[in-house]
């Protein structure tokens, strides 16, 4: 469920948002900063953009996505027009916390490992 709501909400055009930076420079508007890590990964950036969600704290990442749900009247197929957001960025932070939250667990894993604390 909370995948399919994720789909239904992000992107920005491609080179509209400003570079990946991180959480030590917390943006006026999150919501920018977090599509601009979204398209980062949708580029092919992947490492780089997993790296970065990583470093944001969980209340950042809350606040970008309740921002977004305020704007979902503005999602669309193709952003064509300032403030539109298409379907593309949604899908990318879809898969970005996917893979992120995959390593995480992975690294988890390792940590129960080392201590023998393993299931």
């Amino acid at each position: 469920m909370l995948l399919l709501f994720l789909i239904a909400f992000a992107q920005t055009p491609a080179g509209t948002g400003p570079a990946v930076v991180s959480d030590t420079g917390w943006l006026k508007s999150d919501l920018v900063g977090y599509l601009a890590v979204a398209n980062y990964y949708s580029s092919g950036n992947r490492a780089a953009a997993v790296r970065e969600i990583r470093r944001w704290r969980p209340r950042r990442i809350g606040a970008a996505v309740d921002t977004l749900k305020q704007q979902s009247r503005n999602l669309r197929p193709s952003a064509t027009a300032p403030g539109d957001i298409a379907f593309a960025s949604v899908e990318a932070a879809v898969l970005l916390h996917m893979e992120a939250g995959l390593l995480a667990l992975q690294t988890l894993h390792l940590a129960e490992a080392e201590a023998g604390t393993t299931t």
